[in-house]
């Protein structure tokens, strides 16, 4: 037994070709895995011969697929403002089964679902479109089917765009905080009930763990414990690898479209591994680079943001699309001016935004990352993931030097002896706390270069207050000579007050320019807003753009 659960995202829509589009990607594949002698296989059904002791009752090439999420696009066609109308999940199986009839007769998709109806309306308008393309009326439908089963992916995902009033008081943005009694049974026990109920189906004795994330309460305990009354059989992390003997019952792991493969060369490295016992899948980040194949930087803004979403979003961390975008539109702007010079991010976590700037480096430019990697017990392994991430993004991390220090205990001095000089570009994501925050502003605001900018995450975070006390402290008692002019999400772009103008300009052209961001409408009709009743947003004595 060595199964592949190949897992899609369908509500990622970032064009209409296979590496840009998971509906389009799942279409491909089921001819692809078909034609390559594999059975498909309902995830529960293997579930069930796995933990009973039946695995040698499956084909020794079997897959299993799955979709994360449960957005609308698992079962309706609907019209993509940009790139037209998708067909769904539940239609790309239909049409699979007129075209190739007989072909699989086990033919289903488990689609992991949110389930919580608040959250899911919450999040439509935070990760998607607010066009109400999060609903559950269709699921009873979709099991009807037989092809569609729908699983548990918790109550309200613990997302860090969720408004206070379903915050459960874990820090979100991960799962790992769910580490109790309480949020436990808010998240997994909660959304098993509801599902049992609205669409009872055997979907729902599978979990999938929200980022990929999990923790020792929920493995050792929780699961184990609950996992009769609920009716969950397996959990599942979006680690790589395949479903085989030997794998942890509540930490089964997954193939992941865009992290683990994105082309149906790299769909067939998977299955060549599946069939083979003694075979090995090479994941993409351990493959020698080699500059003639590797990605290489992007040089449009529509192959930067293709790049976003098939070399950055499978990093594990935390990235707005339009943050990175206008991260993107600045960094071009700089180099109209003739702005260069090292980068540095100080608090990188898996690499997740210094990928984006490692991107957006020159050849000749060095990239540092400070992170302490807080609770770690192998901080060489960190460093080699970060090196990794990057890698596989960008096709190399040649030019990236990883400090493994507490940044409480760096001066600017210690700092520019790693970078080599003053910083183009600088972000600030270390610790949230307001005596980390001002440190970290105090030690990096004398290596910003003339016509530099720097980013300070989650500021605007109302989880992380203590990010807007540091900020607000520093400012205000320093006076730094630093201008804000655009405040894009959870992040606050700065720079100095002579480059204000230009740099505003800049985040104001690119809220007009990008039509197709969700963020598009509403921030420039609040910009007409307050230019018709002559109210200009400020910080710090400065005008900014505040992305809506």
């Amino acid at each position: 037994m060595k199964i592949p659960v190949l897992t899609y995202e369908p509500m990622r829509i970032d064009g209409n070709g296979y590496g840009e589009n998971d509906l389009v990607a799942l279409a491909s594949d089921l001819r692809q895995v078909t034609d390559a002698g594999f059975a498909i296989r309902p995830l529960r059904e293997v579930v069930d011969l796995w933990l009973d002791g039946r695995a040698a009752d499956l084909s020794p090439r079997t897959v299993a697929i799955a979709c994360d999420h449960g957005a609308d696009f698992d079962y309706v066609d609907l019209p993509h403002p940009r790139w037209g109308v998708q067909r769904s999940v539940f239609n790309i199986l239909r049409d699979f089964a007129a075209q190739r009839p007989g072909a699989q007769p086990g033919l289903n998709v488990t689609c992991f679902a949110v389930a919580g109806p608040q959250a899911r309306a919450a999040l439509d308008g935070t990760c998607m479109l607010g066009k109400g393309w999060w609903r559950d009326d269709w699921w009873p439908a979709a099991v009807g089917s037989g092809l569609i089963h729908i699983a548990n992916q918790s109550w309200d995902h613990n997302h860090e765009t969720l408004p206070p009033g379903l915050a459960t008081g874990a820090r979100p943005g991960t799962f790992r905080t769910i580490d109790n009694e309480r949020l436990a049974e808010h998240e997994i026990g909660q959304a098993a009930a509801y599902l049992q109920a609205k669409a009872p189906n055997p979907g729902t004795g599978l979990f999938a763990y929200p980022y990929g994330d999990t923790n020792e309460f929920l493995l050792r305990d929780y699961l184990p414990r609950r996992s009769r009354p609920l009716g969950i059989r397996a959990a599942f992390t979006t680690r790589a690898g395949f479903l085989e003997t030997g794998c942890g019952r509540w930490d089964a792991p997954r193939f992941m479209f865009r992290r683990d493969w994105s082309s149906p060369e790299e769909l067939a490295a998977i299955l060549r591994a599946a069939a083979d016992p003694e075979g090995d899948w090479v994941p993409a980040a351990r493959r020698e680079w080699n500059a003639a194949t590797a990605p290489q930087r992007p040089e449009t803004p529509d192959a930067f943001r293709k790049f976003l979403v098939s070399r950055v979003d499978p990093i594990p961390g935390w990235l707005h699309m339009e943050a990175a975008l206008l991260t993107e539109h600045l960094a071009r702007a700089q180099r109209s001016l003739g702005i260069s010079g090292p980068t540095l991010e100080i608090g990188v976590f898996k690499g997740k935004y210094l990928a984006v700037l490692y991107a957006l480096s020159e050849n000749d430019e060095r990239v540092i990352g400070v992170d302490l990697f807080v609770g770690s017990e192998d901080t060489a392994k960190d460093v080699r993931t970060v090196h990794d991430n990057v890698a596989r993004a960008c096709g190399d991390s040649r030019r990236l030097e990883v400090v493994v220090a507490d940044s409480l205990a760096l001066d600017a001095r210690t700092l520019e002896r790693h970078t080599g000089g003053r910083a183009r570009f600088i972000s600030i994501d270390g610790g949230h706390t307001r005596e980390i925050v001002f440190k970290d502003l105090e030690s990096a605001t004398p290596l910003l270069a003339r016509g530099g900018i720097m980013a300070l995450d989650d500021v605007y975070n109302f989880t992380t207050p203590g990010v807007a006390e540091g900020v607000a402290n520093f400012f205000l008692s320093r006076k730094p000579a630093l201008a804000p002019f655009a405040a894009c999400y959870n992040k606050l772009f700065v720079t100095h007050p002579d480059f204000h103008g230009r740099y505003l300009a800049e985040a104001v052209r690119f809220a007009e320019e990008s039509t197709w961001l969700a963020t598009h409408e509403p921030t420039m009709a609040r910009r007409r807003e307050n230019l018709s009743g002559g109210f200009t947003p400020t910080l710090f004595g400065h005008e900014v753009l505040p992305f809506l």
